[in-house]
């Protein structure tokens, strides 16, 4: 529980936004295709933020009948777009480090609930 606890408080502001990272203009194609996984990524550390929460207050998930979700897909998306997209790399590196750190959150707070 002290693992997860540092962990979320060292992931209080998840997903940098693009204008931060994206030097440069973006292409028509490549802007809806990273505002698309932005949002993804933000949903999904959201959805699941808000599930190790509830874990760290000592409430049960299987009660509520929710359930932590890994989404690897979203990693491999990532993964996907930093190869498609090089000169982007700064962007994809930052969201794979928060999406990693969130699914490390997931993981504990997964096995911790399933002690309950």
């Amino acid at each position: 529980m002290e693992l997860l606890a540092a962990k979320w408080k060292a992931h209080l502001h998840p997903f940098p936004s693009l204008s931060k990272l994206v030097p440069g203009e973006i292409a028509d194609e490549e802007l809806e295709e990273i505002s698309d996984l932005h949002a993804n990524l933000v949903e999904w550390d959201g959805y699941n933020a808000g599930l190790v929460s509830r874990v760290m207050k000592g409430q049960s998930l299987k009660v509520s009948g929710f359930s932590l979700n890994p989404e690897p897909s979203l990693g491999t998306k990532i993964d996907q777009l930093l190869s498609r997209y090089p000169k982007h790399s700064a962007l994809f590196l930052a969201y794979k480090k928060e999406y990693n750190e969130m699914l490390e959150m997931v993981e504990l707070a997964s096995r911790i609930n399933e002690r309950r």
